[in-house]
């Protein structure tokens, strides 16, 4: 930080510190310095010469950007020799530029045009140079930028943001002196190049020189309104503006510098992922489903279809034949409201939402380890951690902004990275050490590197007695564990585990940073407790930069889990089968609530009961698991002798009419979905099995801004609005609540899902009704602890972290400091256990599934962008290159991809990035879907699919 000292600007005394620059100074005291080769997010450059100054005692100007304050110094912006210096270098800058500002697109926001003004600059120097402008450039057939090379002053802020800040160096200079330009290496097209989209070069050009190509001529900077918001997509919480001009079109979206928790930094998505808002296929108004057809009705007509037949359906099989499935993408408000209606107005806990489908196991892994379930410190603390553990997380693809801080931690500040990961991720190229653990070997992994800890005495004995307990369990759990045993299992070499543990423990500040490569198990609750272990061991919590750090995958996830749209707890995590805190809620929300669990989304859809011989009951541990449909009416003693379930929990359908069978705990049937933003259809594990459900259960409702694969199964669909056009808040993966706000109208008659939920529950009887938004965070305040003090007023400019108990609390920045929520981190003694299903001769290969950079969970969104579609047109197969020449298989040929479940052609990517016998497939591409293969085993105490590892073959299609 520098030590303390005072200097003095343009007569005025101010209080800093060493080693800053005085150009940093003077814009921290409201000092302005024209600039336009400066950028906070980059080291500065002196290139454009405009920020120059006059320091006391200096023989001549200096640039303030690179010039560090001293103790005494005294410092002059605006003399008249730096006046008329400034002016001439503008003037310089002007008979280069070929652009006219009233035709230009950054007309309103260009630096140069406002100190062109500013000081007031000849007419004669905006006239066009003789040296007329190059042809197609770099970006020429690019749908998402374009670059003006006359009006680029050749500040070099694109490719220093390309190599400092995104790492890429995609970008480069060609050329020299007047014809200095800049390119990609050799000139090849952005798309060939290393260019990830992020557009960063485009956020940081001072001109007009790079600009979205699907912004030209859609509206002037000065003509356009901006609105603060928050993205959509992954769980970082990006702070973005949304650009709007008249017609009520998002033209464009920026960020500002110095926000947390992205300082300005987009990814692909953020940045060029928004034209969804305005597609032509968005829903505009209720459908009804008749005869098989789907028909435009009032809101009227379908609230009350929607309300008559759940009443119907309650009363004939009661509360818990409905479950509700809540949504990531939807706020706070919507989520609170959803589960509110699934459990004050219709009566049953049957509540969940996609969290169960990628990180279940972390709340439940880390609620036994700590007494809480999310992510113990915050994104910034990230830069500064000395050690980062990056296991499960391909980091920059699905987190990109995140992956920004992990790489300026090891680039700039020194921390060594370890990468735990069955494929060569980008991230490893910035890794001090690479574990490519077989997939499903994570416990193995980990459990060999606590006892080389203990052994060489790195562990932190003083945090073991004074914050932990059970560590004698673990310890004669691991004790005889070897990392030469566990390089059988894994792979992965004795002595790169040895090092790993060296590495993680002597750091001190260690931070372990995971995502759906450790959950998506079943084993992921004991993949969560191991990391838990290897955290309390080393003592790496409940300080600054040490800690836990599960990375949320979706905008609001966190936030659907904080709200309680999960069928064990109310909002804040309280326990639905608590009888004090279950009389709270009662008491609040008036009438009986149920007194116990309801269904997982993997359960409901198990339990849907239809034509099928065999209800498919509850799977936990010692439950009933229905291992396939069809199953003869003869078979059903045999069935229930092999699954450990009683005769009578086996029941025979009724159909839609007949009277209902009442079925025993803890096996209820579903007949009715209600799904608020959530795609099953394609986001669920094996598909073929997923899709009956929805197909058969006696009426399903789906709330959605598209006719999602998952609404064509519905009888109703509801057409609600989007993060643009609505109010409310998201929680990001650092616990930040943050505020969203509407940008643009709605389309036709779409509405606010929280509007349609209240007019849903007064339907039903159950009357909801608010004036706003902000009045449910209110309520949401009242009821639930971590939340107590956040309400919209205090989150306007800058979101809070929970725990925020009151509204004196400045929120947390990091979790455990003084003690954990259960009292002390308990640890797990967790044995190693093989996934449930192991590659074999028939299906020799493991497959994996995941995300991508370009695309976001089943492509609902990213898909209607033309620039995220012209690079990433369709899914593929990851395949080793060795196993693609023994099978006869080319890069981009198609393929056959099968499980037991299913089969799925797809284009192979013939790659060195995956180990040999393993594939791997994104899961966005409804015409490849990965999920038809997959899964849906799950871990028994998260009920969270796996995703990760099952057997597969491969074979090339003729």
């Amino acid at each position: 930080m520098g030590e303390p000292i005072q200097i003095t600007i343009d007569g005025r005394a101010i209080s800093t510190r060493e080693s800053r620059t005085i150009l940093d100074v003077a814009l921290e005291h409201g000092i302005d310095i024209p600039n336009l080769c400066h950028d906070p997010r980059l080291k500065p450059a002196g290139a454009c010469r405009l920020c120059i100054v006059e320091v006391e005692g200096q023989r001549a100007p200096v640039t303030a950007c690179t010039f560090q304050v001293a103790p005494g110094q005294v410092v002059h912006t605006k003399t008249d020799l730096i006046q008329e210096l400034r002016k001439t270098i503008l003037e310089l800058l002007f008979y280069e530029h070929r652009g006219v500002c009233t035709l230009c697109n950054k007309n309103g926001e260009c630096k140069l045009q406002q100190y062109g003004y500013e000081y007031q600059l000849s007419e004669e120097v905006f006239q066009f140079s003789a040296t007329a402008p190059n042809g197609d450039n770099y970006t020429a057939g690019n749908e998402a930028l374009e670059y003006h090379v006359g009006k680029c002053i050749r500040c070099g802020r694109c490719v220093r943001i390309c190599q400092e800040v995104q790492m890429d160096n995609a970008l480069t200079f060609r050329e020299r002196a007047a014809s200095v330009e800049v390119s990609t290496a050799f000139g090849m097209p952005l798309n060939q190049s290393d260019c990830k989209l992020c557009g960063q070069c485009i956020s940081t050009c001072p001109t007009g020189a790079l600009y979205e190509r699907g912004a030209h001529g859609k509206g002037q900077c000065t003509r356009l309104t901006k609105t603060r918001t928050t993205c959509v997509y992954c769980g970082v919480g990006c702070q973005i503006d949304l650009n709007v001009n008249g017609k009520n079109e998002i033209v464009r979206v920026t960020s500002p510098v110095g926000v947390v928790p992205n300082h300005g930094n987009l990814c692909v998505k953020g940045r060029f992922g928004m034209e969804f808002v305005h597609s032509d296929k968005r829903l505009t108004t209720p459908l009804i489903k008749r005869h098989g057809t789907f028909e435009t009705a009032t809101w009227d007509e379908a609230i009350g279809l929607v309300a008559a037949r759940l009443q119907e359906i309650r009363s004939a099989f009661g509360p818990d034949s409905i479950g509700g499935l809540s949504s990531a993408k939807c706020t706070n408000e919507e989520n609170y409201l959803f589960q509110k209606l699934i459990r004050a107005a219709l009566g049953t806990n049957n509540v969940d939402h996609c969290a169960r489908l990628c990180h279940a196991s972390t709340v439940a892994g880390l609620a036994q380890a700590f007494g809480s379930g999310a992510m113990t410190n915050s994104i910034d603390e990230i830069r500064r951690a000395k050690c980062l553990f990056v296991i499960g997380s391909n980091t920059t693809e699905a987190h990109p902004v995140i992956a920004l801080a992990i790489k300026e931690a090891v680039v700039r500040n020194g921390a060594k990275l370890i990468v735990a990961d069955p494929r060569g991720i980008e991230l490893v190229r910035f890794a001090t050490l690479h574990l490519a653990q077989k997939p499903g070997t994570d416990v193995a992994l980990l459990n060999a590197m606590m006892p080389v800890i203990v052994a060489e005495g790195l562990h932190d004995e003083s945090f073991l007695r004074a914050r932990t307990e059970n560590f004698a369990a673990l310890a004669e759990a691991i004790r005889d564990f070897t990392p030469e045993q566990a390089e059988a299992i894994t792979t992965v070499p004795a002595e790169a585990i040895r090092r790993a543990a060296r590495l993680y423990a002597t750091a001190p500040a260690a931070s372990i940073v995971y995502s759906m490569g450790i959950t998506q198990h079943t084993t992921g609750t004991d993949n969560v407790l191991t990391l838990a272990n290897l955290a309390l061991l080393t003592g790496n919590l409940g300080k600054e930069s040490a800690g836990v750090n599960p990375l949320r995958g979706q905008n609001n996830v966190q936030g659907a889990c904080d709200m309680g749209a999960l069928p064990n707890v109310y909002p804040g995590y309280q326990s639905v089968e608590d009888p004090v805190i279950r009389a709270k809620f009662q008491q609040a929300w008036g009438g009986a609530l149920s007194e116990r669990k309801g269904l997982t989304v993997v359960e409901m859809m198990r339990a849907v009961e239809t034509d099928r011989q065999v209800v498919a009951p509850l799977v936990s541990a010692g439950g009933c698991v229905e291992r396939d449909v069809g199953r003869p009416t003869s078979d059903v003693t045999r069935f229930a002798t092999a699954t450990g379930c009683r005769t009578s929990d086996v029941r025979r359908p009724t159909s839609r009419t007949s009277q209902p069978q009442p079925l025993p705990d803890p096996c209820p049937t579903i007949r009715a979905l209600y799904i608020m933003g959530e795609n099953p259809a394609l986001s669920d594990p094996n598909l073929n099995r997923t899709r009956k459900p929805l197909a058969e259960v006696e009426f399903l409702v789906v709330q959605d801004i598209f006719l999602t694969e998952t609404a064509e199964y519905a009888d109703v669909v509801l057409p609600s609005t989007c993060f643009a056009e609505k109010d409310g808040t998201f929680t990001n993966t650092e616990r930040r609540v943050q505020r969203v706000r509407r940008a643009v109208a709605a389309p036709g008659q779409a509405r606010h899902d929280w509007e349609i939920l209240c007019e849903v529950a007064t339907k039903l009887g159950y009357p909801m009704a608010y004036p706003s938004p902000a009045r449910i965070l209110e309520e949401i305040a009242s009821l639930t602890p971590i939340y107590g003090g956040i309400s919209f007023e205090r989150i306007e400019t800058v979101g809070l972290q929970w725990p925020c108990p009151d509204r004196q609390h400045p929120g947390t920045k990091y979790l455990h400091a003084d003690r954990f929520p259960r009292g002390k981190g308990k640890f797990h003694a967790v044995a190693f256990r093989d996934p449930a299903e192991m590659p074999g001769e028939e299906y020799p290969f493991v497959l994996s599934t995941g995300r991508q950079l370009y695309q976001f969970h089943t492509g609902t969104m990213t898909r209607k962008s033309r620039a995220i579609g012209q690079v990433s047109p369709t899914g593929y197969v990851e395949v080793h290159v060795e196993d693609a020449r023994r099978l006869g298989i080319a890069d981009g040929q198609t393929v056959e991809v099968a499980t037991t479940r299913g089969t799925v052609t797809t284009p192979a990517r013939v790659t060195t990035q995956i180990e040999k016998g393993w594939l791997f497939m994104p899961f966005h591409f409804h015409e490849g879907p990965a999920n038809l293969l997959t899964q849906d085993a799950l871990d028994p105490v998260a009920k969270i699919p796996e995703y990760k590892v099952c057997a597969a073959r491969i074979r090339a299609v003729l």
